[in-house]
């Protein structure tokens, strides 16, 4: 079966790439958005909520990122993992006993299409019907967002 959901926690970056990559492909979008809707560009409620999100009721980034990793089959994972909410990622997931794939990228823009085929294997090997997509934001990564919806894109089109 085919990825029929991608969630996120809205942040910019490799967050808000995933979420427009479902909307490209036709593939449903949502996920937990930060009390508040927090992004680094500020709260972005309507542009979240449009695509599906909803505000968690606990402060700060963890409760949202345990949430969508517990709504979801997988996790893809892109960017430098060394980052605190990448570290938090993959320990929620570990913890979850849910599957992660990750690419560690920290120069974008980046063409991550030699990944494709092991990633659609990942993705078939787990069943993943509902992925989470997270990593870095764009200030710390510029160019994330478009490397995760382009990737995401050829991956799953």
């Amino acid at each position: 079966m085919p990825v029929v959901k991608i969630v996120s926690g809205g942040q910019t970056g490799a967050d808000q790439g995933g979420l427009a990559a479902g909307l490209t492909l036709g593939i449903a979008t949502g996920g937990w958005a930060p009390r508040g809707w927090r992004t680094e560009r500020g709260p972005m409620e309507s542009e979240l909520r449009a695509l599906g999100l909803k505000e968690h009721p606990a402060r700060g980034y963890p409760p949202r990122t345990r949430a969508n990793i517990v709504g979801s089959n997988g996790t893809l994972l892109i960017g430098n993992t060394a980052s605190p909410g990448s570290r938090l990622t993959l320990r929620a997931a570990a913890s979850l006993g849910k599957p992660t794939f990750t690419l560690l990228a920290t120069y974008f823009p980046r063409d991550l299409s030699s990944h494709v085929p092991a990633f659609q294997g990942w993705l078939k090997h787990y069943d993943v019907r509902v992925l989470n997509v997270a990593g870095n934001r764009e200030s710390v990564a510029p160019g994330i967002a478009k490397a995760t919806h382009d990737f995401l894109v050829e991956a799953l089109g």
